[in-house]
């Protein structure tokens, strides 16, 4: 229960013993913090810190899941680890060996996935978690500037993508898998395996599966493979056409889990949105049955990072706001780390659950890479999420500084890049581009 709970025991013989000092010495990477936050939400402001340390105390050698009972990555985790990293710290070589270290895991595996969890004694598989790494690649591709690292991980992410090919079905979907298909930790769920999962009959198993087919078409059109990237891009259409077809109810507008249950995911709705291959109707049914809360399953504390991703995407302010409520009464319930869940829990110090991190910078500020490399830095703010911030974030090239005043009113930015980065500023339904400064002021 690391982070939260400390008992002292002592055994007393003849003597009387009187305690005047206990220290605790703990150990980690040594980041050192090129970042600042401040802004008109004084609580959002102050669990800063504590995101912040939750992330340290899981930086090691590797990123691990947790410093007590799992000191090992697994792939799901470490990616959310990796993003708290491009935007908090320069120093990235903990998840550039995380990234090696998930390509070298692929040996061993028939199919030539990663594992699912790495470096460990025993393997584990999950074809779930193994297309997640291919969604590292390209998030290191987009928030560094790094394109030799991302060459040398090309033929992982190519051996793993033709392996994963191989375990699709001949009507074009992915049913049965081995290993553990985890998608989120839920009450409801069997194992973090939603309904049809391990029966081999899940939109979300499938949802993964289009996600990652377009996350390797980026990366080959990146790299200068035309072809490649447009074979990923044709399967991941001819993918979700036939995840709608099986998968979508049209009565009620939403994405089912699975043809043979009735629950009814936030997981779901969230990843078939991030696909952006819904139809226009599609895509503001399935938000609509989002943002009203019409799910029976709601996502955790991990699955969360990609509801936030969703609400930022899509501009649902209200709803992103509400879901930063729980990470702000963690200190009054005494947490000094990341909780594995919402209470009731256990504290064994999750760094994954520190994503709000990223989305801090990412989403309420909107800093996104544009382009690879981060040549382009697009900053679109969530309206009326804040009324002020003021920020420093590091960026390949440098510090991106980034000021913003009467977001609910009328609003006055000013914007400073490292020299020669490109920038484009969205605020409503205005666009203003730039080289390195801009001011509205």
């Amino acid at each position: 229960r690391s982070g939260r709970y400390l008992r002292l025991r002592i055994r007393t013989q003849e003597e009387p013993l009187t305690v005047e000092r206990l220290g605790i010495l703990t150990r980690h990477y040594p980041f050192v913090s090129e970042n600042r936050w401040a802004s008109s939400d004084a609580a959002w402001n102050q669990i800063q810190p504590l995101l912040h340390h939750g992330l340290k105390m899981n930086a090691h050698e590797i990123w691990v899941d947790c410093p007590y009972y799992e000191q090992m990555m697994y792939v799901g985790d470490t990616r959310l680890h990796m993003l708290n990293n491009y935007v908090a710290y320069r120093d990235d070589r903990l998840s550039r060996r995380g990234l090696e270290l998930f390509d070298w895991s692929r040996r061993g595996c028939e199919h030539g996935l990663v594992a699912e969890r790495y470096p460990s004694y025993r393997r584990q598989e999950s074809a779930t978690y193994a297309m997640i790494w291919v969604w590292m690649v390209r998030d290191y591709m987009l928030w560094r500037d790094d394109p030799a690292f991302v060459r040398s991980r090309l033929t992982g992410v190519r051996q793993m993508m033709e392996g994963l090919l191989s375990l699709f079905a001949s009507d074009g979907r992915l049913h049965e898998l081995p290993g553990w298909s985890f998608i989120d930790w839920v009450a409801d769920w069997q194992g973090g395996c939603g309904p049809g999962v391990r029966e081999g009959d899940s939109s979300l198993v499938n949802l993964h599966a289009v996600l990652t087919f377009q996350a390797a078409a980026e990366i080959e059109a990146v790299l200068g493979e035309a072809e490649l990237a447009a074979r990923w891009e044709r399967k991941a259409a001819s993918l979700m056409s036939k995840v709608i077809a099986r998968y979508w109810d049209e009565s009620e507008g939403y994405v089912r889990d699975t043809v043979s249950d009735s629950l009814k995911s936030e997981q779901a709705q969230v990843l078939a949105l991030l696909t952006g291959l819904l139809t226009k109707s599609q895509e503001s049914r399935a938000l609509e049955f989002l943002v009203t809360h019409r799910a029976d399953v709601p996502c955790s504390i991990y699955f969360s990072h990609y509801l936030l991703e969703t609400y930022a995407r899509y501009g649902q302010v209200s709803n992103f706001a509400a879901s930063l409520e729980r990470w702000k009464q963690l200190p009054e319930l005494g947490f000094v780390a990341l909780p594995e869940r919402h209470e009731p829990t256990r504290s064994d110090c999750h760094a994954w659950g520190a994503h709000p991190i990223f989305h801090t910078y990412a989403s309420m500020a909107g800093i996104r890479p544009v382009e690879a490399g981060f040549k382009t830095v697009e900053l679109r703010p969530l309206p009326g999420l804040l009324e002020w911030f003021s920020l420093e974030m590091p960026h390949p090239q440098g510090t991106i500084h980034f000021k913003a005043d009467g977001l609910d009113g009328d609003p006055t930015f000013h914007v400073k890049l490292p020299p020669g980065v490109q920038g484009r500023l969205l605020w409503k339904n205005q666009r203003h581009d730039f080289e390195e400064e801009f001011s509205s002021a």
